[in-house]
Formats: structure tokens, C-alpha cells, sequence
């Protein structure tokens, strides 16, 4: 509801989206909003990853994350960082299914490591 008291309704991922930003700005939690199409530079696109601005330098040239050059700065859009993040979050769950996939054909899968040195 509005202050002057309308109503109006708003998409359920955009309440979502309210929820998290509200809940992390009262647990006194910094909020960036930006547009997804931003370029950041390697310093900002590591610290967004959580990696060091080295890590992030061989996934740019590895390929992994595509970047652009100005000058003889590279630069990397948000929206290829977001893609990066779920691919990588992709591949994860993967390994952990074919893991665990694995280790129930095994019948590995409830073995604790101090059992599985025992055999």
C-alpha cells in the first residue's frame, strides 16, 4: 500500500527482490542495485566472484567469462558474470549428483570416511 493508501500489485520476483533488499538493509547489510548491463572493471567483476583479481584474469583469458578491452583495461558486463555464476553453480550440482549417483551404485553412500579406509 501506497503512503496516500492505493493499492498496487507487483509482480511476485520483484516482492521477492523487496524482501531480500529490505531484510539485508535492516541486518545493516550494504545493497548495490545496478543495471545488468554494467561493465565493471577486473578489481570489481573479482571481488563481485570472491576470487583474486589474478583468478579472475586467467578465467577472462582461459575463455571463461567474456570481457572486453578499452584501451588496455578489460572490462566485464555484469550479465556475463551473472552467467558465469550459474554455470559454474550448474556444474557443481552436476558433480554432485554423478557423486552421489556413484556412490548409491557403489553402495558407498552412507560410508563415512573412517569406514571406507576400513575396507
Amino acid at each position: 500500500m501506497s503512503p496516500a493508501g492505493d493499492k498496487q500489485e507487483i509482480p511476485a520476483e520483484v516482492y521477492y527482490l523487496l524482501t531480500h533488499i529490505v531484510d539485508a538493509l535492516a541486518n545493516e547489510r550494504g545493497v548495490s542495485v545496478v543495471p545488468t548491463n554494467t561493465r565493471l572493471t577486473t578489481q570489481q567483476a573479482a571481488d563481485h566472484l570472491g576470487i583474486s583479481r589474478p583468478t579472475l584474469v586467467k578465467l577472462l583469458e582461459q575463455g571463461d567469462i567474456s570481457f572486453s578491452k578499452v584501451g588496455r583495461h578489460r572490462r566485464v558486463l555484469l550479465t556475463d558474470l551473472i552467467g558465469y555464476e550459474k554455470d559454474l553453480e550448474e556444474r557443481r550440482r552436476e558433480g554432485l549428483r554423478e557423486a552421489t549417483q556413484e556412490a548409491a551404485h557403489d553402495g558407498t553412500y552412507f560410508d563415512t570416511p573412517t569406514d571406507s579406509n576400513s575396507r
